[in-house]
């Protein structure tokens, strides 16, 4: 089953009515670079029930684009937005386009609206000076100084992440670390530079030292890819031995 983009869908939804299934397939495929066929979009408009509103398959209003319209796009094009263009159209012929036509015209007759979306140098906010505003009523719903939220979490609390770590909160006012990181420094001090620090037993919630280990992202990654950590501490031990040989192995070869 073919599937569409929420932006094709968006396109097909909007352009199909007041359209035959031809001029939609050969505008479809302008805007997405990718072939569409008259019989795909009958049966897209089967299966979403739209209607094109066409006589018998002939076109309501001539070609999509007339030679009037495509001039007032290319005269007024500059320095406006694809809404504002469409509005103009619509006041200008009655005839209302999608933002994403508007888009799709202007990449065919290859024109630039000279906008980047951004705000220039020198733009001088409309709030600028504007402090405090707010509507009447609202401050009763502020938090009050010194209020603290009913989900405070206080300093010391531990808690489990959504991959089944432990996290204590080690200050305010949103510090974590990591538990089994906490309690390998505290035997060994700060991990080094490109290590881990990892489960001899695969248990996240055995965080007590003697199920620590150290390694490097490379080891672990070896040891997972071939099945080298197990439930039992002593076997992962060797697991790791096996993983650094490989890595050197692996190392000494390429240097061949």
């Amino acid at each position: 089953m073919r599937r569409y983009t929420a932006e094709q869908k968006e396109f097909l939804r909007t352009f199909i009515p007041g359209h035959t299934s031809e001029e939609v397939a050969r505008e479809y495929t302008v805007m997405f670079g990718e072939d569409m066929t008259a019989d795909r979009i009958k049966a897209y408009k089967q299966n979403h029930k739209i209607r094109s509103g066409t006589p018998r398959g002939k076109k309501l209003n001539g070609t999509i684009y007339p030679p009037p319209v495509r001039a007032f796009i290319v005269m007024n094009n500059k320095g406006k937005t694809a809404r504002e263009m469409s509005d103009l159209l619509f006041a200008e012929f009655g005839v209302r386009y999608s933002v994403m036509q508007i888009r799709g015209i202007r990449n065919r007759l290859r024109l630039d609206s000279g906008l980047t979306g951004r705000f220039e140098r020198g733009h001088v906010p409309v709030n600028k000076g504007v402090k405090g505003k707010h509507y009447a009523g609202c401050e009763k719903t502020w938090f009050k100084k010194g209020q603290v939220p009913h989900n405070h979490v206080p300093v010391g609390k531990i808690v489990m992440t959504t991959d089944g770590y432990l996290k204590r909160k080690v200050a305010e006012p949103d510090v974590w670390r990591f538990v089994h990181i906490m309690e390998w420094e505290k035997h060994n001090g700060p991990v080094p530079e490109g290590y881990i620090i990892s489960f001899r037993d695969g248990d996240h919630w055995n965080c007590d030292i003697s199920n620590l280990f150290c390694l490097t992202r490379s080891e672990q990654a070896v040891m997972n890819k071939n099945g080298l950590r197990t439930g039992d501490k002593e076997l992962s031990d060797t697991g790791l031995l096996i993983a650094k040989l490989k890595i050197k192995i692996g190392n000494l070869s390429r240097k061949k």
